[in-house]
């Protein structure tokens, strides 16, 4: 839940919430076969000003450029203020990186 975290914050937080949290459950998937979804709670800006000021740039948006930039796919959902991962991609990913998520930190930057 990243909603009531400032966005640098939140992009902090996802960081480490992948690295440290999700990618060991990942390098034995047997423990995520009872996972159904993987979601990030990101609040849909209704009460984040900062965001609207300059330029949209809200924690939602941010959210989506990092898991772009980690190759890490969002499923479809209904809820504006969540964003639902795409769990078998996520460990085709990590398998496919050796047990690690790749940020591309300069795209990010750049971005």
């Amino acid at each position: 839940d990243l909603h009531f975290l400032s966005l640098g914050g939140g992009e902090i937080a996802l960081g480490w919430w992948f690295e440290e949290c999700m990618v060991p459950y990942m390098k034995n998937t047997e423990k995520l076969q009872d996972i159904t979804a993987i979601s990030i709670v990101t609040g849909y800006g209704k009460t984040r000003t900062r965001g609207r000021r300059h330029g949209d740039d809200g924690m939602k948006k941010r959210v989506l450029a990092m898991l772009r930039f980690m190759n890490i796919f969002e499923l479809p959902q209904k809820n504006a203020g969540r964003i639902c991962i795409d769990k078998d991609r996520l460990i085709e990913e990590v398998n496919r990186n050796g047990g690690k998520i790749i940020f591309d930190l300069a795209s990010y930057v750049a971005w």
